[in-house]
């Protein structure tokens, strides 16, 4: 779907726009409640950062606190795997097989089916509710990002920038090595799922 880090098993990883093209047919047809939730998150968190960030340009004149909020939007939705493997259940993944949009329709079966054999309706619960975690984190970051200098007492943009990366590896970096957890857990209960075309071990 989007942006660098691939959900386990995404195609040739449709840009933000052929996630936005593919995504609402899917979510509509094989979707339930943690995906319909997680593809709307995408638009609930442009509308707010573009509120926070009209505000910021326009009201208050602050070219610095707009672009604050820019940079904490980047940097969630650099965090590809974190809002992407909520929407890749299951039952969405099957529905994509045969259709052209993976590039291994194999490991992309054999991924749901382990999902499938630990119930939980073929959702990652654990990853699931991370995600929903972190989705709040950022949208409070976000509006921290644009009062960060009255709210911290720093003014510095590189002091900025520095607890913006901070915060991204923090979260970014476990929910990683749980993903890659998963998938290794997945073949050692029988189920090869390749991750970035490897194997998971």
């Amino acid at each position: 779907m989007v942006q660098s880090t691939p959900p386990p098993l995404a195609k040739k990883r449709p840009s933000g726009l052929g996630l936005l093209r593919l995504g609402p047919h899917l979510v509509r047809s094989a979707g339930g409640g943690w995906e319909r939730f997680f593809f709307l998150s995408l638009f609930l968190w442009t509308a707010y950062l573009l509120t926070l960030m009209t505000w910021a340009f326009f009201v208050l004149g602050s070219i610095d606190a707009s672009w604050r909020v820019f940079l904490a939007s980047f940097s969630y939705l650099s965090l590809g795997e974190v809002w992407q493997t909520p929407i890749i259940s299951a039952s969405i993944m099957r529905a994509t097989i045969g259709k052209g949009i993976n590039q291994d329709d194999d490991n992309v079966r054999l991924f749901a089916e382990y999902l499938e054999s630990l119930g939980h309706g073929g959702h990652w619960p654990l990853g699931n509710i991370l995600s929903l975690a972190y989705f709040g984190i950022f949208v409070v970051w976000a509006f921290v990002a644009y009062d960060f200098p009255s709210l911290t007492g720093i003014s510095d943009t590189f002091a900025f920038v520095l607890v913006d990366i901070t915060l991204l590896l923090l979260l970014g970096v476990p929910y990683h090595l749980l993903l890659k957890r998963l998938l290794g857990q997945a073949r050692l209960a029988g189920y090869p799922v390749k991750y970035r075309g490897r194997s998971v071990g």
